[in-house]
């Protein structure tokens, strides 16, 4: 079947979502039963490739190579961070020079500290999470840190025994870690490892991981969300794994977007904002 409105194409990846090269040197990407859009800020572009499962690059003809997509401590988005990015951000090498070019690289701004206490928006939220005992003693600091795949795993825990009043006694094991609450989430299906028998304990969470936890957690309990498809304008951005999750976890109220009607799939989620939607998942089911 033909793709709607695309046509002149030179290179084809598929990074979650399909990604297209015209050789006007614009870059589309779809998604099954989408017609494609163009990604802005990817002009003049010669060559693309993907990761699957992580991010995608694209190299300019001047010489400048772009990312945007995930990332974690190995900092795969070349950028000199290990943030995830919703945007196109420049490839750098060691020394902050761009990769190929003589270009500088913007300076990047400073890593704000976490706060103590939670953000105005959320202190409310989070002292309702804490008196219905969603929030392990443990997690109840720096809220404004990001949150990692093993502390969400414990404020999984936490709702999952709170809303059934059982414990969970089987176990699933990692090569890497021996949490007791990762085993727990792992035994029940709500997450997953990395591969190679590991699950990057540390590993910051991003937003589109959450909301396949979450979605998963809703199963587990048997209570699993309405299916919906999301209505994000950065769709295209979403990894497949992820995209009916993040239906779900929108059209229920549970995660919303960041600003712009955009989700920002592979952003961090910080350790409040894991509390509140751990907290509206709790009263959704009750």
């Amino acid at each position: 079947m033909q793709v709607q409105n695309l046509n002149n194409v030179k290179a084809i990846v598929n990074v979650g979502a399909s990604m297209a090269l015209r050789d006007d040197g614009t870059v589309w990407t779809w998604r099954s039963g989408n017609n494609p859009e163009q990604i802005q800020g990817l002009e003049n572009i010669i060559a693309i490739a993907g990761n699957p499962y992580d991010h995608a690059v694209a190299l300019r003809d001047d010489g400048t190579v772009w990312s945007w997509g995930r990332s974690n401590r190995f900092g795969q988005l070349g950028d000199g961070t290990t943030a995830g990015r919703t945007s196109i951000v420049q490839v750098v090498g060691q020394d902050g020079v761009g990769v190929l070019n003589l270009g500088t690289a913007a300076p990047q701004a400073p890593t704000p500290q976490p706060q103590a206490a939670p953000s105005a928006w959320a202190a409310p939220l989070v002292e309702q999470a804490v008196s219905q005992s969603l929030v392990p003693q443990d997690l109840q600091s720096n809220y404004t840190a990001p949150t990692t795949r093993a502390e969400f795993a414990a404020l999984a825990v936490a709702l999952y025994e709170t809303v059934t009043g059982n414990t969970i006694t089987g176990r699933a094991t990692f090569n890497d870690t021996s949490d007791v609450n990762v085993q727990k989430m792992g035994y029940l299906g709500v997450v997953t490892g990395v591969g190679g028998g590991n699950f990057d304990p540390n590993g910051q969470l991003t937003r589109e991981q959450a909301a396949v936890m979450l979605t998963r957690l809703a199963d587990a309990i048997g209570q699993p969300l309405p299916q919906s498809s999301p209505t994000f304008a950065d769709n295209w951005q979403l990894s497949s794994w992820a995209y009916t999750a993040v239906g779900q976890a929108q059209a229920s109220g549970i995660m919303g977007g960041v600003g712009d009607n955009r989700f920002a799939p592979s952003g961090d989620y910080t350790r409040e904002q894991s509390i509140v939607t751990i907290l509206r998942l709790f009263e959704l089911l009750n």
